[in-house]
């Protein structure tokens, strides 16, 4: 079954990089049902028919989370396919545009290899500009580069208002897995905040909540992968460091859940969401880094009580931005090291966070130092020292067996290297135990 929506004010038009369906003044509350009810699987799709078009908008589920296609069915029928993550997405946009009237953006592109699809909604909150998002974010003012460059490292992921060279700034606040891009306004912590809490989300869902509302997180690529585990080697084991984890999630308020890609410190050896905020929370920005919520990220867990947070900056030269509350926003370059007083007892060169074989020295004069060692050559010599100090007493005790010598084993655990060797050379000659 298949319901049709007869959107009357919507227009769909056909242009030569792909389709534009401007839904107007149509009411978007029959549209978030038919989602609803796709989402569910109740109906086998979607039927977006306007009464003047020639043509129709079907939308159906895929069982695959990323999958998203758009292909013309037949002589008047566009198909859309969305997988569960990308049909999520949309079902939670137009519940939200039903419940507040007025939808977070004006549009959002979905992008596929030789088209795209650009939904346009009529009711919609006002851009704001770099300055007034930056004061939202709690922020300092910042001259350049400007947000609008920043707000998504992937260069595909820029405003439509912006190229079409109008004022305000949209950002895209979500690129994800697939290719949709919602253009919106910076976070504004003053909107109402969305329905969402820490409990709605299960372990291993691919969301964050930031002030209620989701935000999808993506796989990380192989190189961004592969760092986490280079980075997080050098601060787990630091002697001062009892608890560390990777992509732990923190409820940090009852609207509120983010996962630092490495946390230090506040990590519970126990089930569901951490209560609180790590010491340390580390977070790698590579290409296609939501710029915008990442701030938006270390706003919240400064604010919910992480004392340091650093931005392992992927792309271009090496270096790490640290953020604190208690001090500006600073950038170390590579071949520095950084500190973390309170929370780490040595510091820890930038070079560790991005390479392996740094990472494990790094690792292994931590976990020396732990045991009291300054250098891997102390922890040799002390071996080489106990060792020659072993081959002693077995000396002496096959000596004293040869000879049938009762051996005082109580004295014989007290002597040093120098008396030892006194002991040897006297019950070869005497052969008795020295009285």
């Amino acid at each position: 079954m298949i319901p049709v929506l007869v959107a009357d004010d919507a227009v769909l038009t056909e242009r030569p990089d792909g389709v534009v369906c401007d839904l107007l003044g149509s009411p978007p509350a029959p549209i978030a049902l038919a989602l609803c009810l796709l989402n569910e699987a109740l109906v086998d799709g979607i039927e977006l028919q306007p009464p003047r078009a020639a043509w129709v908008l079907q939308i159906r589920r895929s069982e695959e989370p990323g999958e998203m296609q758009l292909r013309r069915a037949d002589g008047r029928r566009v198909e859309l396919v969305l997988g569960r993550i990308e049909l999520e997405r949309w079902m939670y946009f137009f519940l939200k545009y039903t419940r507040d009237g007025l939808a977070e953006v004006d549009h959002f592109d979905a992008d596929f290899d030789v088209s795209e699809l650009t939904v346009k909604v009529s009711c919609s909150q006002t851009p704001v500009s770099e300055a007034e998002a930056r004061r939202r974010l709690g922020l300092a003012p910042h001259s350049k580069p400007p947000l609008a460059v920043i707000a998504n490292t992937n260069e595909d992921c820029i405003s439509a208002r912006s190229r079409d060279g109008a004022s305000g700034m949209h950002a895209a606040v979500a690129s994800g897995m697939t290719q949709t891009k919602w253009y919106a306004p910076p976070l504004d912590m003053s909107e109402p905040r969305g329905p969402f809490r820490p409990e709605h989300v299960s372990d291993g869902d691919r969301y964050e909540i930031s002030h209620g509302h989701p935000v999808h997180v993506a796989p990380a690529g192989g190189r961004h992968g592969r760092e986490h585990l280079v980075g997080a080697l050098s601060l787990a084991t630091d002697p001062a460091v009892r608890e560390a984890g990777i992509d732990v999630g923190y409820a940090l308020d009852e609207h509120t859940l983010r996962a630092p890609e490495i946390s230090v410190g506040n990590v519970p050896d126990a089930p569901g969401w951490a209560r609180g905020a790590p010491l340390l929370a580390v977070e790698y920005a590579d290409r296609g880094t939501d710029e915008q919520d990442l701030q938006a990220k270390i706003s919240e867990l400064l604010r919910a009580g992480t004392r340091l947070v650093w931005v392992v900056r992927l792309l271009g030269p090496r270096r790490v931005d640290v953020h604190a509350n208690d001090a500006p926003p600073r950038t170390v370059p590579g071949g520095d090291m950084l500190e973390a007083p309170g929370i780490l007892s040595r510091p820890v060169p930038v070079d560790a966070l991005f390479d392996r074989d740094r990472a494990r020295e790094i690792t292994l004069s931590n976990l020396l130092a732990e045991q009291g060692f300054g250098s891997l050559e102390a922890a040799r010599a002390q071996a080489r020292a106990e060792g020659h100090l072993a081959g002693l007493c077995a000396a002496v005790e096959t000596l004293c067996r040869t000879l049938s010598i009762a051996v005082d084993r109580a004295q014989l655990a007290t002597l040093d290297e120098a008396a030892l060797s006194a002991l040897l050379a006297h019950l070869a000659e005497h052969r008795t135990w020295p009285r």
